[in-house]
Formats: C-alpha cells, structure tokens, sequence
C-alpha cells in the first residue's frame, strides 16, 4: 500500500471507526498439460504424472489450475483459447508442459496426442507453436511463466527429418526445442534443458526436471531467480551433468516467489530466575531458559555483555563480547566466580537472532555469596550483682592502737 493510500486508510478509520478493506489478494492461474498416450508414437512413461503433480503443488500455492491430460489437437487448442481468457485477469499466470516438443526452422512446437507429422507440412495441422503460448501468457498483469519438459527424445524428430529429405526442403530439425529469443515482456521461458538437446523422461515416477521443481516449490521464501538456480543444479546433479535446464527470460526486477516467506515473528525466550553462586564454586550452569522461534528459523546467540568479574564459557571456551553461537549449546554455558569478588557482579546479556532480523534480548543477573564463616560466640548475657550483709565483726587491736 502506497503511502498515500495508506493515510487514507488512517483517516478514514479515525472518521468512521471502520477499518480500511484488506488488500487485493494477488490472482493466480496455471495450465499443467501432460501427454503420455501419444497415438501415433511410444507412450511415455511420466509426462501425466508430472503434470499431476505440479499441478497440485501449484494449487497449494493459491493457484487456480486447469488440467489437460493427453489431449489431441482440438482438446490442446481449445483448452489453451478458455485458458487465455482467464489469464486476462491473472496477476501471474504459468503453463507447464509435459511431452514431446519439435523444432523446424528455429520454431518451437508442442505435439498434441494426435500428431502423426508424416509431412512437414504438417506442423502447422497437428501441432500448436510455442509462439500462442507466449501470446496468451502476456496478457498477465505482472509475470508469465512457461515450464517446458517437452525436449524427451521422440521419434517424431526422425520421422521429420526423413520427410524434409525426401521433399528436398532445407528445414532443420535438431534435436530438443530451439532458442526463444523472443520472449515478450514479463515472461520467462524455463526449458527442461538446453537448446538442440534431449532431456530425460525419467525413471523414478517423474521426470529429472519435474521432479526438481516439485522439491523446490515447497521451499519458503525462494526468490524466482534463485528458484530456478537451485532447480538447475538439482537436475545437474541428477543426471549427472548430461542435461541442464535453461531460461530464455525478459523479467523486471520486482521479485517473484512461488511460495513467499511468510512474516517473520522474532524469537521468544522464557522468563529468566538470577543466578546466585558461592564465591567457591566452579562452573555453574547459567540455567537460562532455551529460546524459541515461531517461524521454526535456526537461531544464533551473540554475547553483547558479560559479568564484570569471573568466567563464562560454554563448551569450555571462555565467552567474549560478540562471540556468536548456535543457539542449541546455550545449554552448555556456566559461569565461574573469580574467588574474590562478593555480591552483584553485573549480569550477562545475550542476543537471540533469527538470521531475518528478528531478535529478542535477556539478560541474567549475577550475585556472588561468600563461603567464609565468622566465628561463633555465645550470645551476650546479662550478669546482676545484689549486696548483701556478710555478719563479719570489725577486728581489734588489744594494744588498744589505731
């Protein structure tokens, strides 16, 4: 909300008492398209089952999501016309596609159920260009997205080449799909992997690449740019560097999250008892109380104040200002008297840090209790004299002298 907006939100609720309206929730729609039963061509073994899938990890992600699975020309065409509509009010709108892809002539096409491509002329009957997808994904108000694992090795690339031979035509049909050079504005083409290359169906239920983005839309707060980073180097990894995917992309710089971070609370830390310890004693746990984070964020402890005499250390180390640890070994930390100093030493002050900026303080009174006894006496008592007549006869002198 714009600052303005936002004192007119102020005002309006001061004047009324009525709070503003929420926010415009952010409107988002995806097409997943998977094709397994192809008529004219081996089934392959994945394509359904990643378009299944991403379809329901996108509906956990307040997606609207249309599904075609195995469509013919008609069932394809059709189901992306209605799609198109509904992208003319989307905020993001996203397409995945699961199946066979050609290129002829540097475009890209995406091969419906019913394709038989005997000719080359064909192509342009049984196939639907990559360029209508584009065409409808612009009408998004912020960003269009096209999820390509359509370059699986396919028979129709030979089939096509054959037949570009025989008519004596100089068409050329590489393997894979070609470059995208000419993505309109907003949009971002993700290939399964490089251009004129092959990608992996897969033998595990999904797709390499599939499976990629299934385990990184679950991951909170992923940036679109490092999103589709971690999913390149996750297929990397697991095909053994053989296929990589890459992006043909003309995005702004307002960041994109699949599954945005939610707000961030900071850390909480329980009330804390001080401490009192003999000036004898050796190490003694600190006894404070472990912190939390709501969010479930791993958390750091940094020393910003230590008492002004004795010794604290944590898994024997001595602790000194700004020190930083995890959060887990604050458990361990003790304290040690010096033997010399009695009464309040000060305190040790800690900070709790979420990484996200989130931060709560506690701070832990010392007191130091001398071990020495004075000596013991009786307690005072009062002593009470009373005279008393002895009966004792005066002595004489028979001298009769002083």
């Amino acid at each position: 909300m714009k600052l303005g907006a936002a004192l007119a939100a102020i005002i309006l609720l001061v004047l009324t008492g009525a709070a503003p309206a929420p926010e415009k929730a952010e409107k988002r729609i995806a097409l997943v398209i998977g094709i397994s039963a192809y008529q004219n061509a081996p089934t392959l073994a994945n394509p359904v089952n990643d378009a299944r899938a991403i379809g329901e990890a996108l509906r956990r992600l307040n997606f609207e999501v249309f599904e075609l699975f195995d469509p013919d020309y008609r069932q394809f065409s059709r189901g992306l016309r209605d799609f198109g509509v509904h992208v003319q009010g989307a905020d993001t709108a996203v397409i995945y596609y699961a199946g066979h892809g050609v290129q002829a002539d540097h475009e890209n096409y995406l091969l419906p159920a019913d394709a038989k491509l005997e000719h080359q002329h064909d192509l342009l009957f049984e196939a639907i260009p990559l360029r209508l997808l584009l065409g409808e994904m612009v009408q998004a108000s912020k960003i269009g997205i096209i999820l390509l694992d359509a370059c699986r090795n396919n028979p129709f690339t030979d089939r096509m080449s054959r037949s570009f031979v025989t008519s004596q035509r100089a068409v050329a049909t590489n393997p894979g799909l070609a470059r995208v050079d000419d993505v309109p504005r907003n949009t971002m083409v993700v290939m399964a992997t490089k251009a004129d290359q092959g990608a992996d169906d897969g033998d595990a239920g999904h797709s390499p690449f599939a499976e990629a983005l299934l385990a990184h839309l679950q991951i909170p707060g992923l940036e679109l740019g490092l999103f589709f980073r971690s999913v390149r180097d996750t297929v990397l990894k697991a095909t053994n560097n053989r296929q990589e995917p890459y992006i043909f992309s003309s995005l702004g710089a307002e960041p994109f999250y699949f599954r945005p971070r939610l707000p961030n609370h900071p850390p909480e830390i329980g009330p804390v008892t001080a401490l009192q310890v003999a000036d004898r004693a050796g190490m003694t746990p600190l006894g404070l109380p472990q912190p939390t984070d709501p969010d479930g964020d791993a958390l750091t402890i940094r020393i910003i104040g230590l008492p002004r005499s004795g010794e604290v250390r944590i898994d024997g180390r001595p602790m000194k200002p700004n020190d930083l640890f995890p959060a887990e070994k604050l458990a361990a930390a003790a304290y040690k008297p010096d033997g010399k100093t009695l009464g309040p030493v000060g305190s040790i002050d800690i900070l709790v840090e979420d990484g996200r900026g989130g931060s709560v303080m506690s701070s832990l009174p010392i007191t130091v209790v001398s071990t020495n006894h004075p000596p013991v006496v009786d307690p005072a008592r009062t002593v009470r004299f009373f005279p008393q007549h002895l009966g004792i006869a005066p002595p004489t002198d028979p001298d009769a002298t002083r």
